[in-house]
């Protein structure tokens, strides 16, 4: 390929490429330029063709303006589009549509990154929240949606997809919205589609969807109906590298980005692409079909990976032991470097072993990933070297099996490493049992002469073990308050990243105040055994306001405290509410319930104190909640396990149609106050 040097965009037609870089337009046939459309081109059509525009393309009219008095050499290029034997190309300084052959021939002052042609319609996104449809680009008739009426018209789009004649946009922010009987609808929101934070999109086979989303997770979707249907979840442990820059369906095959190369998918064969095989930049920005060949723009320019590239080649693998040590102490080989041993006994005191092996055969050896197993009954364990360590081995036969998976050729095979033995100990032979025996016999019999001495000791041994079995507890505790912090604090940090996103400043300088000092006081309460009630309630008060911004505010909190409950005197421990609120707020309240509300109401019963968290949310309406015990339930269990003694009456949650009821019994709080 030429030297392009930084490139944005990449698009084909049939075979001709079109590459989008710092020196404009080039139109590549055959791996050779035949034109040259420069930067200063486009911006000599701008400069004729804007003065209806300048005027109108502003923000109180809902547009992205653009600045006009940039110079041709500012001219970045966001997407390019075929639509009727013309290409369209999206920049900062307006949309063009250009012929095939690079002439220009008409040009729309909008500022948009995200557009694309539906029923001969042109859709165009506004960046701050909006969608356009123009019915006539010519005379520039169009609609405008406004993202303030209404959540289900499109924001931070990032790609637009048409599939079973309805166009799917696919936002960074709300996931998945659909376009048909013109009308836009968030999947998000009428919780057709669960996945809000998509990345980049591709259309599959048939009427199927690639999408990607920020967590390196991609899903395989039907879109035979305007709902989704998965078909399939892969997970970012089978994709090499992060942040997925692009994801292509060729031939059959699933090609994605990442920081660290390509990732291949061929059902269940798996190859990786990158720098051994000549990828040296993987700052993808922009890819390319043109028969099997993937065209692939970076800021150092472009590289072209032929797809077929991409089969199954059988290779004959070979495995020398290069080392071998027992109990630290290496064995010596017999012959250079390597073992031509098939086979080890040993005694039952040396059961640790360490095995040094080295793999022939592979042509990039960093592209082989290595599993193990000591069993055939055993599960394949991960090894990231070629090493394996067996410590304190069980006496038995170990017949250790390695598994290669090469991601260059896509090829698995099993090889036995090393047969390995180790001896029973003497004290399993029948003597030594007879033997034992006798002396337990005599064990006993001294016991009983001695018993009041005895009785002694094991009482010393009792108060032993309960001064290290209230350490024990005391870890455990410290183990739950160290869940609890990290759990609140990832949550607080995800609500936060939506304001900053959002472009929300103000929200985000506020709640960034609020933020540090609710984690003040979270750090505060954890290093404390029992705190007030009344720092109990601030707490969930601040809490829960910070919470509450990710559902707009729109959840109101009401506390109850019975006059006879003194809140100041009262010390219960910390944190114990807290679990609860979350699971409401996270799970209680679709945007079908109306006027949220969560309750808690404190008060006694007889020398208990009781406090109870309710609310009016979806309950044991959704059918399709999972039903199991939530883990902020399980926390608060072990936690009262560890103040009292647990009985189930302690706590219960009562879930029905009208909401969830949750009520805690904390025993003898009472006395504990009087004292």
């Amino acid at each position: 390929m030429p030297e392009f040097g930084l490139t944005e965009v990449l698009h084909s037609v049939g075979n001709k490429l079109y590459v989008f870089s710092q020196n404009g337009l080039n139109i590549v046939e055959n791996k050779e330029i035949i034109k040259n459309i420069s930067k200063e081109s486009f911006k000599k059509f701008q400069i004729k063709n804007n003065k209806a525009f300048i005027n109108t393309v502003k923000r109180e009219n809902n547009f992205y303006e653009i600045d006009h008095s940039l110079t041709a050499d500012k001219l970045n290029f966001y997407k390019a589009v075929t639509h009727q034997n013309s290409i369209w190309i999206s920049t900062n300084f307006g949309l063009f549509k250009m012929s095939l052959s690079g002439d220009f021939q008409q040009y729309i002052g909008v500022n948009t990154m995200q557009f694309d042609f539906y029923n001969n319609k042109l859709i165009e996104t506004d960046p701050y929240g909006g969608v356009r449809i123009y019915n006539n680009p010519l005379k520039f008739k169009y609609t405008y949606f406004d993202r303030d009426d209404s959540v289900n018209v499109p924001r931070d789009i990032v790609d637009m997809i048409t599939i079973n004649n309805r166009l799917y946009l696919l936002g960074i922010l709300d996931g998945l919205y659909v376009y048909e009987n013109n009308q836009f609808r968030s999947l998000f929101s009428d919780n057709k589609f669960f996945e809000n934070r998509i990345r980049v999109g591709t259309k599959g086979k048939g009427n199927t969807m690639y999408i990607a989303n920020d967590f390196n997770q991609v899903y395989h979707i039907d879109l035979t109906n305007s709902d989704p249907k998965i078909l399939q979840k892969i997970d970012e442990k089978y994709i090499r590298g992060y942040g997925i820059t692009f994801i292509e369906y060729i031939n059959n095959q699933l090609f994605i980005g990442t920081n660290q190369g390509v990732n291949v998918l061929d059902g269940t064969k798996r190859f990786f692409f990158n720098k051994e095989q000549g990828l040296k930049n993987t700052n993808i920005s922009s890819v390319a079909i043109i028969d099997d060949d993937l065209y692939m723009a970076t800021d150092t320019g472009i590289y072209v990976l032929n797809t077929r590239y991409f089969y199954s080649k059988k290779t004959d693998y070979k495995i020398l032991l290069t080392s071998i040590m027992v109990n630290g102490k290496k064995i010596k080989s017999y012959r250079n470097d390597f073992f031509p041993l098939t086979s080890i006994e040993l005694p039952y005191n040396e059961n640790s072993i360490s095995i040094d092996f080295l793999l022939l055969g592979a042509k990039f050896p960093k592209k082989v990933d290595y599993q193990y197993r000591i069993k055939p009954t055993e599960e394949w364990k991960n090894i990231e070297k070629v090493n394996i360590f067996l410590s304190y081995l069980n006496y038995g036969e170990y017949p250790i099996e390695i598994k290669i998976y090469d991601y260059d050729s896509g090829y698995e095979q099993i090889l036995p490493l090393l047969q390995v033995k180790i001896n029973p100990p003497f004290y399993i032979t029948w003597w030594f049992i007879s033997l034992f025996l006798v002396i337990v016999i005599g064990a006993v019999y001294v016991f009983y002469q001695n018993r009041l001495k005895k009785l002694r000791q094991k009482q010393e041994i009792k108060n032993k073990q309960y001064e290290y079995e209230k350490k024990v507890m005391e870890l455990k505790l410290q183990s739950v308050r160290s869940q609890l912090n990290t759990h609140f604090v990832f949550n607080v940090l995800s609500s936060f990243q939506y304001f900053i996103i959002a472009q929300k400043v103000d929200e985000a300088l506020y709640y960034l105040d609020r933020f540090a000092s609710l984690i003040r006081s979270t750090l505060n309460l954890s290093m404390v055994d029992r705190v007030s009630l009344t720092d109990e309630i601030n707490y969930i008060r601040s809490y829960f306001e910070l919470e509450n911004m990710r559902l707009d505010g729109r959840v109101q909190l009401e506390i109850n405290v019975e006059n006879n409950v003194l809140e100041e005197k009262i010390t219960i421990p910390p944190l114990l509410l807290q679990p609860f609120i979350e699971n409401c707020l996270i799970h209680a309240f679709p945007s079908s319930i109306k006027e949220p509300t969560i309750w808690i109401n404190i008060y006694f019963e007889q020398n208990d104190l009781i406090m109870e968290v309710e609310d009016n949310g979806v309950g044991n309406r959704n059918n399709s909640k999972e039903k199991h015990e939530s883990k902020g339930l399980k926390i608060v269990k072990e936690r009262m396990k560890m103040i009292q003694d647990y009985l189930e009456e302690h706590i219960s949650i009562n879930i029905t149609e009208k909401g969830t009821k949750v009520r805690l019994r904390l025993k003898d709080i009472i006395k504990s106050a009087d004292k």
